[in-house]
């Protein structure tokens, strides 16, 4: 149940990042606007930034690396899939308002 709640909290991560912050934070064409402009790119970063926020970072080095790789992939996949359902359902929404 613990991973389920910290690929969430990636997921929600992702999301807030790449849709509430303030456009004048990352304004132009630096890193960070690339970045946010792509959900797999920003879903890997909120992933190690979830397990961290979940799990404190416990254990040796090599596995915390792991761990962080693990879940930043994780979510990157997420949030990439999930991104891609919900611009498909508001391209359909758009469709069936037009008519």
């Amino acid at each position: 149940m613990a991973t389920v709640l910290t690929l969430l909290v990636g997921f929600g991560i992702t999301f807030g990042l790449q849709n509430k912050l303030p456009e004048r934070l990352y304004a132009g064409e630096g890193t960070l606007s690339r970045m946010l402009s792509c959900s797999y790119c920003t879903g890997f970063h909120a992933g190690w930034m979830a397990y961290l926020l979940c799990h404190g970072g416990e254990g040796p080095p090599a596995y915390l690396l792991v761990q962080l790789l693990m879940y930043g992939f994780a979510v990157a996949g997420i949030s990439l899939i999930l991104d891609t359902v919900v611009q498909t359902l508001s391209l359909v929404s758009e469709k069936l308002d037009r008519k």
